[in-house]
């Protein structure tokens, strides 16, 4: 899957026109081919920032960056021309291209069926070259822990960046927000600390289902 991913900040007088459009521009991209649908409804989601109460994170599948590219010349270009988003909101992040490398779902749960995912945690990391390998590696193990230890998180996700290299973004995607890591993770981290895959700790966010 392509995922594209961008950030706005949205002013609390605007909050429920930006909701609108948004669902405005959610039919649009339903009929565009290629939009994929990670809930069942056409919908990658909108997620609120608890970090940042007026950060709102937009997320749209694609099953290809040629799918992308023709929605952005034909009905999606058209519908931006003809319904701009409210004025008042700001692009905190401009949108970018991940690539999917690994998924993992519980019970073998198809990602798409996500309409029950409140939370999401997105975790950031800029991987040294010499541990990309290995990184990769410690994500899909660390993910079937996750599955064993944490009841609440149904599917996990590690993104590529499409064109910057080193560039990850590792997503769980949860039915609530869980409490206190499992005794097992913890344990697991401490033998796998970040510092063996990147010279930066990773950004770490978490995120709840507005729409």
């Amino acid at each position: 899957m392509h995922l594209i991913r961008q950030i706005h900040a949205v002013p609390v007088a605007v909050l429920s026109a930006y909701e609108a459009w948004w669902k405005q521009r959610l039919a649009v991209l339903q009929s565009c081919p290629g939009f994929f649908s990670i809930d069942g409804q056409g919908n990658a989601g909108l997620w609120n920032s608890l970090a940042y109460p007026l950060h709102f994170l937009v997320l749209d599948g694609w099953e290809s960056r040629a799918a992308v590219n023709a929605a952005a010349r034909g009905a999606f270009a058209d519908f931006v021309r003809r319904t701009p988003r409210p004025a008042e909101v700001t692009v905190v992040l401009p949108a970018e291209a991940w690539e999917t490398l690994n998924t993992v779902t519980r019970d073998g749960t198809s990602l798409r069926a996500g309409s029950s995912d409140t939370h999401l945690r997105q975790i950031e990391w800029t991987v040294r070259p010499s541990a990309v390998a290995a990184f990769e590696s410690s994500r899909a193990e660390f993910f079937a822990l996750l599955q064993q230890h944490s009841p609440e998180v149904r599917a996990s996700v590690i993104y590529r960046s499409a064109g910057i290299a080193g560039r990850y973004r590792v997503v769980h995607r949860s039915t609530a927000a869980g409490g206190e890591v499992p005794a097992q993770l913890r344990a697991w981290m401490l033998t796998h600390p970040a510092s063996d895959y990147a010279d930066t700790p990773p950004a770490n966010e978490l995120f709840i289902r507005t729409l």
